[in-house]
Order: C-alpha cells, then sequence, then structure tokens
C-alpha cells in the first residue's frame, strides 16, 4: 500500500481488499458499482428503518425543542451533559441491572455509531487483534482495519427460531491467536439472532479466562420478540470492568436523525474513549443530547405497542419470504432486521444467485434496495439484509417484487 493524496493508507485498508479472493472486488469497489445500478422510479429503501412509518416518541421532539428555546448546554463536557447523563443513570441502572455511575461510566456520543468508533479505537492500535461472529455489523472490520489492526471471524450457527451458538472450540481457536477484544453486537445485526443467557455466559467465562475485552452493542436490546427473555453482558459476574455497552434511542426509537447514542463503560475506558470525542468531535451536539431527558422513562405501553407492530410485520415477511422455492430464512428473535438465504435461489440466467453482490444488483433493478450479505462478512455470501420498520405496504411491495424477480 502507498500513501495518495486524499487517501492515506488506513483508509486504504478499510476498503477491506481481502475480499477480492472471494469476490474479485474489494467491499469499496462492491459498494461503489452497485451505487452506480440506475434506480428504479419507485424504489423501495430497506437498508435502514423509515422514520416516517415509525416516528419517536413526542419526547423527544419536545425536549429538543426546549433545549433549542432555552440555549440549553450548547457546550456540554466532552462526554456529555451531566444533568442528561445523571438523569439517564437510574434508567440504565434498571435496564442493564448493573449499577452505573453517571460521572464515570457513561459516555454520550454522536449516535451509537460514534461510540463503536470511540471504543474500538480506545482498545486497537497497529496489530491488535479482533475477533467478530462470523457474520457481523458492516462497519466494526472496516474501523478495526482502519485502525490497523486485525480480524477474525468465529464460526457460528443460528436456530430456525433466531438462537445464535459459538462452539466453546472455536472461541478457544481465537484466543490461542492473539485476539483481546471481542466485538458482538445482541441482537445480531443482520441475521436479528439473540444470544440465549446460557450462550452469554459461556461468552463471559472465555472473555474472563483469556483476558479478552468486550464491546456488546445492545442497540436493539429493547426490541426483542415473543416475549422472550435478553442477557445484558455487563451484568453477568465479573463481566461489569471487562465490556462496553453500546447503547442508543436511534433505532427502537427511531431516533436514528437527532444523532445520539452512549456507551457504558469502566471510568478508565471512559476517559480514553472521550480524549478520541475530544479530537473528532468535541462533544454530541448540545441540543441533541436533551432529547435523551425522557428516554427509558416510563414507557413500557410505548414499548410494548412499538414492539407489537414489528412483529407483525416481521412474521408477514418472513411467511412471504418462506413461499418463494429454495429460499432459508430464520426467524429474527430481535432487532428489525431479517438476513434470507438465497443462495439456492436460480437468477434471471439460471445461475444460483450464491453471489449476493449479483443479488443485489438484481433487486435494486427490480425495485427493492437492500444490503448486500457480502457487507456482514464472508458469511454473508448468498444473503441480503432487510431492515424491516417500514410502512406495512412497502414491505408487501417489497415481497411481491423479490418473488416476480425469481419466479421470472
Amino acid at each position: 500500500m502507498s500513501y495518495e493524496y486524499g487517501k492515506p493508507i488506513a483508509l486504504v485498508r478499510a476498503e477491506l481488499e481481502g475480499y477480492k479472493k472471494l469476490y474479485g472486488q474489494s467491499v469499496l469497489e462492491m459498494d461503489s458499482m452497485l451505487a452506480k445500478v440506475p434506480p428504479h422510479p419507485n424504489q423501495i429503501d430497506l437498508t435502514h428503518g423509515d422514520t416516517t412509518a415509525f416516528l419517536p416518541p413526542d419526547s423527544a421532539f419536545l425536549d429538543f425543542a426546549k433545549a433549542v428555546e432555552r440555549n440549553t448546554e450548547a457546550y456540554s463536557a466532552y462526554r456529555g451533559s451531566s444533568t442528561v447523563r445523571n438523569a439517564l443513570a437510574p434508567r440504565l441502572t434498571k435496564l442493564l441491572g448493573v449499577e452505573v455511575d453517571p460521572v464515570t461510566e457513561v459516555i454520550i456520543t454522536p449516535g451509537t455509531q460514534g461510540a463503536l468508533y470511540s471504543a474500538l479505537s480506545s482498545l486497537v492500535g497497529p496489530g491488535t487483534i479482533v475477533a467478530f461472529p462470523a457474520t457481523e455489523y458492516f462497519m466494526n472490520e472496516r474501523i478495526v482495519s482502519y485502525l490497523g489492526g486485525e480480524s477474525i471471524r468465529i464460526p457460528t450457527s443460528i436456530s430456525k427460531d433466531g438462537y445464535i451458538e459459538i462452539e466453546e472450540s472455536n472461541l478457544l481457536a481465537a484466543s490461542s491467536q492473539g485476539a483481546s477484544v471481542f466485538v458482538f453486537s445482541n441482537p445480531n445485526n443482520p441475521t436479528g439472532g439473540i444470544y440465549s443467557r446460557k450462550m452469554c455466559e459461556k461468552l463471559a467465562l472465555w472473555a474472563k479466562n483469556s483476558s479478552i475485552a468486550v464491546i456488546a452493542d445492545q442497540l436493539y436490546c429493547r426490541l426483542i420478540f415473543d416475549g422472550r427473555d435478553f442477557t445484558n453482558f455487563c451484568a453477568l459476574p465479573g463481566m461489569k470492568d471487562q465490556t462496553v455497552t453500546l447503547l442508543g434511542p436511534s433505532k427502537t426509537e427511531s431516533m436514528s436523525g437527532f444523532r445520539v447514542g452512549l456507551a457504558v463503560a469502566p471510568h478508565k475506558l471512559i476517559n480514553s474513549m472521550e480524549s478520541v470525542l475530544s479530537m473528532t468531535s468535541l462533544r454530541t451536539a448540545g441540543y441533541a443530547q436533551h432529547a435523551l431527558i425522557h428516554w427509558l422513562d416510563k414507557d413500557e405501553e410505548w414499548l410494548a405497542e412499538r414492539i407489537e407492530l414489528h412483529q407483525e410485520i416481521r412474521d408477514y415477511l418472513v411467511s412471504g419470504l418462506l413461499k418463494i422455492p429454495r429460499v432459508e430464512v430464520t426467524i429474527p428473535a430481535g432487532s428489525s432486521y431479517v438476513f434470507p438465504d438465497f443462495s439456492k435461489v436460480k437468477s434471471v440466467n439460471q445461475n444460483n444467485y450464491d453471489d449476493d453482490f449479483v443479488l443485489t444488483k438484481d433487486l435494486k433493478l427490480a425495485g427493492v434496495l437492500v444490503s448486500p450479505g457480502y457487507q456482514s462478512g464472508f458469511n454473508g455470501r448468498g444473503h441480503f439484509r432487510i431492515n424491516f420498520s417500514q410502512h406495512f405496504d412497502s414491505i408487501k411491495l417489497a415481497v411481491d417484487r423479490i418473488r416476480t424477480l425469481v419466479q421470472n
């Protein structure tokens, strides 16, 4: 790799050239080619949630407007408004099941992505080995590569009803290769699978015995379906001082546009994350921070309704996809993601859709924009991700278009 003006080596690493051995192109090259595919005149975008379909809570608008009107804390501490952190701490304690100190253990970030980047920047340097499950959030590997770290993928399996399993032998193989950081999303992005308490305990024991720092991305931890139990990783014995928990209202509460997220972590790590944040953005937007004043506050009825509506859409979508011959789908246990496997489905030229780049291109031409499987790792080949936090009519039309593409 050599330096090019406007494109330093760190950004070149983040293009993930290693994907050429499977796809013949880097991740950046595939993304660029997909972007050039002409859009359908009535495109349905399923790459992210539709915030007009599910609106943020009224309190978010009111608290934000009040902060603007009163010019409240345009400048806050780099780690975030003490007023907001103090208000959130008791609710975070209740949510996570561990005591949270608002002064030393919470940082408010520019979206949960800001928390992820700050956490990884505080733990990863040149040569650091970071382990991920086989399919994971698409930015994890890019950020690690940008920071000069090395990524290894741990094989996983997922049951039809959405529970993720990792064999102990595969965990031990990762630590024997020198992994010192483990990053996982629960519920998982892109599959919507979750980790049972037993599986989380297995992960915790491995991390503790191997002295591995854990970043638990729990952005969707409140959007859990079918009344299933959810395990907060930091609440497991011995894990609070070894875990960064990423949280935020961007997804379940549809507050993406506010660009606020947060992390709960040991105080030394919070200090490091604050230093990173001070160099990248100084602080999270002051007024936007106050949109969190009533987040998690006595909203059980509101949350139950949101879960019910998403579960109804999930069931329709999964059922519709499974009616297409040779499609395989696991039922998401949480989040708003479905990650169907189309690798055995015949494409328009009668080849199998095992190449998700080709599949995603054909879907875009047919009017359905989805996230290609390669963005989530090599194991994403032949898959694509749908975010079903949409108007119900959009999901119905999308299923019809997908089915028509395959049938034709």
